[in-house]
């Protein structure tokens, strides 16, 4: 059942994924990407939302749609290299973090594409410092476009050859149609939140 549920949700991202292309007005392909942190990763909590809004952002900005819910994930992880306490009144927080980056599909594991950022952030506070380091990440760093192309790259090649498979079952099926074997009726599944089962750090 949860092979199902994983194929099932790739396909619905190949039926966007084979209308972006045939539409007249639609220049890039946009392939749903969702965005997401895992509860067991080390992330300051104040900083979650900041970094989610910047891997939806780069998402958007490299031609992947960000949308909830699909086997196909961009996530972070976030390791902090250097702390100090500067010397002077008042004395000043700076923070060094190492904020890697991942593109895969989240449900069976597998890792596409993966980059990082060192950052550096200066604040009255660790937390501030933290968050000022994260700030200082732009969906329009250079690093994105490779690690982007990398990842939809790799999940064009698995829609396509989920939609070969599509194919062919829909082959199968008409053959059994015409040989008079009645088509099986598979009963409709509500959607339901994916599970992601990955390791990447």
């Amino acid at each position: 059942m949860k092979r199902s549920v994983i194929i099932l949700s790739a396909l619905l991202c190949s039926v966007m994924f084979m209308r972006a292309q045939d539409a007249e007005a639609a220049p890039k392909i946009e392939i749903p990407l969702t965005a997401y942190i895992s509860a067991e990763t080390d992330i300051m909590p104040a900083a979650e939302s900041l970094l989610l809004n910047r891997m939806r952002q780069a998402a958007l900005k490299n031609g992947l749609a960000a949308v909830d819910n699909q086997p196909y994930i961009v996530t972070t992880s976030v390791n902090v290299i250097d702390k100090q306490v500067t010397g002077g009144v008042p004395a000043k927080w700076v923070v060094e973090l190492e904020v890697h980056f991942f593109i895969g599909n989240g449900v069976d594991g597998t890792l596409y594409a993966s980059t990082a950022l060192n950052r550096k952030g200066i604040g009255e506070s660790e937390q501030k410092a933290y968050l000022s380091a994260i700030k200082a990440i732009s969906a329009s760093d250079r690093a994105f476009k490779p690690f982007f192309e990398k990842g939809k790259k790799r999940i064009i090649e698995e829609l396509e050859a989920l939609r070969a498979l599509e194919e062919a079952q829909q082959a199968a099926e008409n053959e059994n149609e015409n040989a008079g074997v009645a088509p099986s009726d598979p009963s409709p599944a509500d959607e339901q939140p994916l599970e992601y089962n990955f390791n990447w750090q």
